[in-house]
């Protein structure tokens, strides 16, 4: 009759291990069902995200037409160009939120800027601005040719140029001053 009590024991051991690898492989299942559904919960929410900008630049598009869609992305990109070389953005608060607002206008900025340009406002230049026009554009091309091309290691340019062209610090102003040219001349 042992032989019973440790059969009964050992069917009791081994039903308990198949209850623990049970539980076990249910805990599993149940982690996996909700990382699961937090994750298409979330692709769900960064989809949507996506889909309310697709929305309101086809909106946007629909109300205003496809030159100022073009214009409007043309911004984006000059917003973006503008933002990574803005000095100003630790005292601009450095948040994200921030970050977003400074970006914001010169998008807004540029995007008047290329609408006044493309619908037809600027008409022929008179010769004062269009000569300083084209002075600031070609100080940016100095600048960024210092900045950003390196020009400074293949030509030994004149010390006044060198001050006028080389500092990091002036390539914002630089970058700036054909835009805002740009936007004063065209009425």
């Amino acid at each position: 009759m042992q032989t019973s009590g440790i059969t009964r024991r050992e069917d009791s051991s081994a039903r308990t291990r198949t209850a623990e690898v049970y539980l076990c492989h249910m805990e599993s299942a149940t982690m996996l069902a909700t990382t699961t559904a937090a994750s298409a919960l979330s692709l769900v929410g960064n989809i949507f995200v996506f889909l309310l900008i697709v929305a309101a630049l086809v909106v946007f598009a629909m109300r205003v037409g496809k030159a100022a869609l073009l214009s409007l992305i043309l911004s984006l990109y000059i917003g973006y160009a503008l933002y990574s070389v803005f000095p100003f953005t630790d005292i601009a608060g450095g948040t994200p939120v921030a970050n977003v607002v400074v970006y914001g206008v010169f998008v807004i900025l540029s995007y008047l800027l290329v609408r006044r340009i493309s619908g037809g406002g600027m008409g022929s230049f008179k010769i004062v601005p269009l000569i300083i026009l084209c002075a600031l554009a070609g100080g940016f091309v100095m600048a960024l040719g210092y900045t950003a091309l390196n020009i400074d290691t293949v030509y030994d340019f004149p010390k006044t140029l060198d001050l006028l062209f080389a500092p990091k610090e002036y390539f914002f102003w630089w970058f700036m001053a054909p835009l805002a040219a740009a936007f004063f001349v065209s009425r």
